[in-house]
Parts: C-alpha cells; structure tokens; sequence
C-alpha cells in the first residue's frame, strides 16, 4: 500500500514538472511580456485620458465662440 502511495505521489510530481515545463514553453514562444503589456496599457490610458481633456477644453472654447457671437 506504501510503495502505491510513493509511485503516485512521483506520478503526481512528474506530471506536475511536465506541465510546468510545457507552459514555461507554451510563455517563451508567445513573447508575450506581462509587465510590458501593463506599462503600454498604462501609456495608453494615460494618453486616452489626455485626448479626452483635450477635445473637453476645445469644446469649452467653442461654446464659449459660440455664446460671445
């Protein structure tokens, strides 16, 4: 009964490194960067949110054109 438990628990291991090593590789041929992919969302937002100042002041000053006409 012992020596079931040692060759699954060693089953279980290897599967697990096997897996592990798999999405290491699956990770390494994405090129996909976590860390870059939030910075360059967060450069994106950042940018949005500046357009959208922006367009807020130049329609300010439009209503505004438009009141003083």
């Amino acid at each position: 009964m012992v020596c079931l438990k040692k060759n699954a628990d060693k089953s279980s291991e290897i599967n697990q490194l096997d897996f592990d090593s798999a999405s290491e590789r699956v990770s390494n041929l994405s090129g996909v960067n976590l860390d870059e992919e939030a910075a360059n969302l967060m450069k994106f937002q950042q940018s949005y949110m500046a357009s959208s100042r922006i367009m807020s002041v130049a329609k300010e000053t439009f209503d505004t054109l438009m009141r003083a006409v």
